[in-house]
């Protein structure tokens, strides 16, 4: 989107990514699914930092893969939006001071040549979102005392693994003593 176009009372945004879109984004972000992406809207000026503001929601359907299980696991996704946007000039980059505080407002986007890719933006929102170790409802991890843990069960010694094998740390077991 052109933002030198932007009407001076701003302009509703309702983007919906296709069939073809959604799979894109799927592959992208390591997902196993992605429908309904949209990304809705107001887009304004904002002379306060001569650029412009989005403010709206992204909503989506999305399938992780399951952390423990490796099962998809079903999420809805829908977070607000509010990014801001400055126009860079042909070849110039808007520099950054380095250092972050924590309790400050993002700062604005420099979109070159004053054209913002809300495509881009909602993909960016949408990883943002996910939840980074996707469980499903009542997965568990296996047992420490199970064989397949690794850890020394009843009828091991101390520092011993599956099959007698000898544990990685063991030998922290004799700096012990």
């Amino acid at each position: 989107m052109d933002l030198d176009d932007l009407p001076e009372d701003g302009l509703a945004v309702d983007l919906r990514a296709d069939e073809a879109e959604c799979a894109a984004v799927a592959r992208r972000l390591g997902l196993r699914r992605v429908a309904g992406l949209r990304l809705g809207g107001r887009l304004q000026r904002d002379y306060a930092i001569d650029g412009f503001r989005l403010a709206g929601e992204l909503t989506a359907a999305v399938t992780q893969t399951c952390v423990v299980s490796l099962e998809p696991v079903e999420a809805e996704i829908r977070v607000p939006v509010q990014r801001a946007f400055v126009i860079a000039p042909p070849g110039e980059a808007v520099a950054e001071d380095g250092e972050i505080d924590p309790g400050a407002e993002d700062p604005p986007d420099a979109v070159p040549e004053g054209v913002a890719e809300l495509g881009e933006l909602a993909t960016e929102e949408l990883a943002l979102a996910l939840d980074p170790y996707p469980r499903k409802p009542g997965a568990t991890w296996p047992d420490a005392g199970s064989a397949g843990a690794g850890a020394a069960g009843p009828d091991e010694g101390p520092g011993e693994g599956e099959q007698g094998q000898e544990s990685p740390f063991a030998v922290l077991r004799h700096l012990k003593h």
